[in-house]
């Protein structure tokens, strides 16, 4: 979905991140999805001291949070291969 609608847009409105960018605003998100956790888990604690239950609605906008974090992370995985050297410069003192 981000590299076939997102990124193309993007792309044509001249805004498109780079792939440091895109892990940032994963990571960023990823704390977003902590802190929505944290809230529902602090209202169920409460909900549950009343005798009362969460709803499952009440817990989409984490699990929606983490997905879009996993999304913007993933671009982690290119720019890793895509900084490895083809070749390495040196081998240093390795001896049989």
């Amino acid at each position: 979905m981000y590299d076939g609608i997102l990124n193309p847009m993007m792309k044509r409105y001249r805004c498109a991140f780079t792939l440091l960018q895109r892990i940032g605003w994963g990571m960023l998100v990823a704390v977003a999805a902590m802190l929505a956790g944290a809230y529902v888990e602090r209202r169920r604690m409460a909900a549950q001291a009343e005798g009362g239950n969460v709803g499952v609605m009440e817990q989409a906008a984490q699990y929606l949070l983490v997905g879009a974090s996993e999304v913007c992370v993933q671009g982690e995985i290119g720019w890793c291969t895509s900084a490895l050297c083809v070749r390495p410069r040196s081998r240093g003192r390795a001896r049989p």
